[in-house]
């Protein structure tokens, strides 16, 4: 998962300390990175929900589509024929989108 990439990365130096006092460092790491990132996760949830739209970093664009239900029966004009819909309950999606400066960092924009 996130969270061991980024303990790898981040490992708390234990050379100095009993093996229990390494072992709750060791703990207390995890569970910190695992804290932030889920913090960061709700933060940008929350935006979804309340404002429809968020980005992460100027590196994703996040957006939630909500199409309305479609009755059953209702009449729709589509190429100069009527057509009548078997109806279709409401939607809501999220796109995600790439920005710029993931794909540069990535290597995939010029």
């Amino acid at each position: 998962m996130v969270y061991d990439q980024i303990y790898a990365a981040l490992e708390p130096d234990v050379s100095n300390m009993t093996t229990s006092a390494a072992a709750k460092a060791v703990t207390a790491r995890k569970k910190l990175i695992k804290d932030v990132i889920e913090r960061y996760v709700k933060m940008t949830a929350d935006g979804l929900n309340q404002f429809g739209e968020a980005k992460i970093d100027d590196l994703l664009s996040l957006r939630v589509t909500n199409k309305p239900a479609v009755k059953k029966g209702t009449k729709m004009k589509v190429a100069g024929r009527e057509l009548v819909s078997k109806g279709k309950p409401a939607t809501k999606k999220v796109s995600v989108r790439v920005l710029a400066a993931l794909k540069t960092r990535l290597g995939l924009h010029g």
